[in-house]
């Protein structure tokens, strides 16, 4: 584990030093991700699992632009997947996966609003892995495709 192998770095040469920094650095996030799972669990069970929404909507807004998948959701929150949804929909009126691409939406559309990426651009750093998918997940929820979507927003930040 690292915690062994940087008790095994005991060398005082820079490269050694280095190793033992970034051994630090994987244990220090391997804490910090235990100690969330831990907290998010234990919000689970102390009020039942409608509190996992506040967490998840967090959690959703924070890593759009990762893979989400039901099984890493089940791990994440430590609940099956298809009682977590009715939990979510039945307190925010959406499922989990239509909030999440809600989200990547909303955010798609200020990237592209910037002109700095280009339509893949956009969709990977949205979490979409397949462009077509994207557009028309894009233009489902906003009328317009995403290269429309971004040539109206160019043309109206040079018209002011």
């Amino acid at each position: 584990t690292a915690l062994s192998r940087l008790l095994s770095c005991v060398e005082d040469d820079p490269l050694q030093s280095y190793l033992r920094g970034s051994l630090l650095c994987e244990l220090l996030a391997l804490l910090a991700m235990q100690y969330r799972r831990h907290r998010l669990h234990a919000m689970g069970t102390a009020s039942g699992t409608a509190s996992y929404v506040p967490g998840l909507k967090r959690y959703l807004a924070i890593h759009y632009g990762t893979d989400i998948s039901s099984s890493s959701l089940e791990e994440m929150f430590h609940c099956n997947f298809d009682h977590l949804n009715r939990v979510f929909k039945k307190a925010t009126g959406d499922t989990i996966f239509a909030t999440l691409n809600r989200i990547r939406i909303e955010n798609a559309k200020k990237y592209l609003a910037t002109g700095l990426y280009t339509c893949n651009e956009v969709a990977v750093k949205c979490g979409f892995h397949d462009v077509y998918y994207f557009s028309r997940v894009f233009k489902k929820m906003t009328g317009t495709t995403p290269a429309k979507h971004k040539n109206c927003q160019y043309i109206n930040s040079r018209s002011k």
